[in-house]
């Protein structure tokens, strides 16, 4: 499947990822190693407040859920979604 990716060991030290990023600070305590990290799991990111240019670690969902979403399952289908036919799929 598409979409999957793997968080290794040398990614899953908090210490020298705020060290890597210049992390302002982390709402993770630990990291563990995935190998198999499919669509709408939890997994961190590291993201920048555009306001306080603050960057943070934090846990995000994987996957793209559309705004007009009534479900967060269709993160499983939406995955492989193709910018060609985007625009014909969106309601």
């Amino acid at each position: 499947m598409y979409g999957r990716y793997a968080l290794h060991d040398e990614a899953s030290d908090i210490n020298e990822l705020i060290k890597h990023f210049g992390l302002t600070r982390s709402a993770i305590k630990e990291l563990f190693p995935r190998y198999n990290v499919a669509p709408t799991q939890l997994m961190p990111v590291v993201f920048e407040n555009h306001k306080t240019k603050e960057r943070i670690l934090n846990t995000f969902r994987w996957g793209l859920i559309p705004p007009w979403a009534k479900d967060e399952s269709i993160g499983y289908r939406t995955i492989n979604a193709r910018s060609e036919t985007l625009t014909e799929k969106v309601p």
